[in-house]
């Protein structure tokens, strides 16, 4: 028989009568820090799904079985959503990819995504350093200030019989003396650096020592550099090329030289006037030093491209010396003279890294950028070398006519090549920021062509077969070329003095006997060919390479007075500083007024 089911009703079990302890409120710190880190972790994962599309990498096997066309795993970082992209994501994205320890590589030919992020990484590894540096010397700033008042206090208590230690305390007291943040900045700077960029990088470990150290000249630079400078002028004027430099140098002995034709020796010798423009350029980094320019902030130069001027002589001279040594092989002249050029060239641009990579490859970009001017942005290096360019007109119709027979059409466009560039950046410059000076900038460069093409078509004309019959003709280019010179020359001499120098200013470098003499060299060298049918090409151009030179020294001068000193952005100069001298515009509009170092933007030629 079943069990009676049972009528008992189960017994509650007692509540606990102790009170749940109540949590203590966060307060508003822990608040907001919770927030941030929540917003962290948002953004981190809304970048990793929408910025980069990772896919697993497939190791490669060393079987042959296992490679089948038909499966292809694409490399990450492979496709990317350039929509996405702001300078928050990009910077986040850059480290990311540090903390893999090196990109992943892509098994595709052309892969933007892979360009782009390299070019990032780059960038932020560079702004890096140089921020570095400038904390190096903002503690230096105020090693030599301390310095400067011990030595001070040291001649006081001889003099007036005043107590170290009475003045030791109030230095102390100083904010300049008891301010660490600099010293706490840069240490964290430094670590961060290792953490991302010094890790198994070899080249990146001796770029952060280089930060430590200033860059002295050597000893053993300048000793070759001058050595190698002393080889390269007995090579330049040996022989047949030394008797064509003396023709040369005597203006007035025009007739006693060779022509082109059947001298093969005077395009090497034009060629190597290249070189004399380079040793004048070092120059020119001497006095920039001498006179503290400064010139790595205006020509843009980082701890990669910027070289010691001792080096650059070597290099320069080393170079040279290669041309020279392949122009005196026992081969045909033209042959032995392209060889040498095409072996210049193929130095410059040598993808390994040695000889200074970073530097050789500063002079390249310059190069292609000029070439492809309307494309980018126009900074000061760039239309500086443009004109410096220019003033081996000569060079490059000499050396252009020993290979091909010139029409009238080639020798304008070689001749005239940096200054329809120049036309181009202004007008490129003026559609950046419209401002009638680069209209005006344009108008001179615009006359300089005109002049030459009025001088080419009057020589096609006199001398073709048909010059007695069009005497009329002839008597009128002569006078219109004669007019049109006169204007363009004394165009460009005012622009030279009143814009690209600025003289009239308080503030100057150079003495003002100096600057006297600077400007009647180049009144002189400005209206220089009304005396071509009695000199040599060769000692015009000359001149004007040394012209052009004494040009930048002044003009790099003008511009560190107006830029570097007054702390100011301009159109002309890319600062390297994106980060320490940006808008911050929220600031502007919480403030309701802009910074005063921006306020206002230099725009001169």
């Amino acid at each position: 028989m079943p069990r009676p089911r049972s009528t008992q009703l189960p017994i509650p079990r007692p509540r606990s009568t102790q009170l749940p302890i109540p949590r203590p409120r966060p307060t508003q710190q822990e608040r907001q820090r919770q927030k941030q880190q929540e917003q962290r972790q948002e953004q981190e994962q809304r970048n990793k799904s929408a910025l980069l599309r990772v896919k697993p990498i497939v190791p490669k096997t060393k079987q042959k079985t296992r490679r089948i066309a038909a499966v292809r795993r694409q490399s990450a970082y492979n496709e990317v959503n350039y929509d996405y992209i702001t300078e928050d994501q990009e910077f986040e994205t850059s480290h990311e990819l540090e903390e893999n320890d090196a990109l992943p590589r892509t098994h595709t030919f052309l892969n933007l995504g892979l360009i782009k992020l390299h070019y990032t990484v780059h960038k932020k590894k560079r702004a890096t350093m140089e921020f570095i540096k400038v904390l190096n010397q903002i503690i230096n700033y105020q090693r030599i200030n301390y310095a400067l008042l011990e030595h001070c206090i040291a001649k006081r208590r001889t003099s007036r019989r005043v107590k170290r230690n009475e003045l030791q305390p109030l230095i102390k007291q100083s904010y300049f003396y008891r301010s660490k943040e600099a010293a706490v900045l840069l240490k964290d700077v430094k670590r961060l650096y290792r953490q991302r960029f010094v890790k198994n990088d070899k080249n990146a470990g001796r770029l952060f020592r280089r930060l430590r150290r200033r860059d002295r000249p050597k000893a053993v630079c300048v000793f070759a550099s001058g050595v190698l400078i002393t080889v390269n002028a007995f090579f330049m004027f040996s022989g047949v090329a030394c008797r064509e430099g003396v023709c040369a140098l005597l203006p007035f002995l025009r007739g006693a030289q060779c022509s082109a034709a059947y001298d093969p020796y005077t395009p090497q010798l034009f060629f190597s006037l290249l070189f004399v423009g380079f040793y004048l350029f070092g120059v020119s980094l001497l006095i920039f030093t001498w006179k503290k320019i400064n010139h790595p902030f205006i020509f843009s130069f980082n701890l990669d491209s910027h070289m010691e001027v001792s080096r650059y002589f070597v290099c320069t001279a080393a170079l040279h010396l290669l041309y020279n040594a392949i122009n005196a092989l026992p081969i045909d002249a033209k042959a032995s003279f392209a060889l040498a050029m095409c072996a210049v060239g193929a130095c410059i641009v040598l993808p390994l890294d040695v000889l200074y990579r970073k530097s050789r490859y500063y002079v390249v970009y310059c190069v292609l950028k000029i070439v492809c001017t309307p494309a980018f942005k126009v900074r000061f290096r760039h239309f500086f070398f443009t004109d410096y360019l220019q003033s081996f007109a000569i060079v490059y119709r000499k050396v252009l006519g020993c290979f091909f027979t010139l029409g009238p059409v080639s020798v304008f466009f070689i001749g005239n090549y940096g200054n329809l560039v120049r036309v181009m950046q202004c007008g490129r410059r003026y559609y950046d920021k419209p401002e009638r000076v680069h209209i005006y900038n344009a108008g001179k460069y615009v006359c300089q062509i005109m002049f030459s093409i009025l001088t080419i078509t009057y020589v096609h004309v006199q001398d073709g077969r048909t010059a007695h019959k069009n005497a009329r003709i002839l008597f009128v280019l002569k006078y219109l070329r004669l007019v049109v010179g006169i204007l363009a020359s004394s165009f460009s001499f005012v622009w030279d003095v009143r814009v690209d120098w600025g003289l009239g200013r308080k503030n100057l470098l150079f003495a003002k006997s100096t600057l006297a003499v600077l400007i009647v060299f180049n009144l002189v060298g400005r209206y220089l060919w009304l005396l071509s049918a009695y000199l040599s090409d060769f000692f015009v151009c000359v001149y004007e390479i040394v012209r052009r030179t004494n040009w930048g020294i002044v003009r790099v001068e003008y511009e560190h007075l107006n830029n570097c000193d007054q702390l100011k952005t301009t159109s002309t100069i890319k600062l390297s500083g994106d980060l320490f001298y940006r808008k911050n515009k929220r600031a502007e509009d919480m403030s309701g007024h802009e910074s005063t170092h921006d306020e206002k933007e230099e725009s001169m030629v």
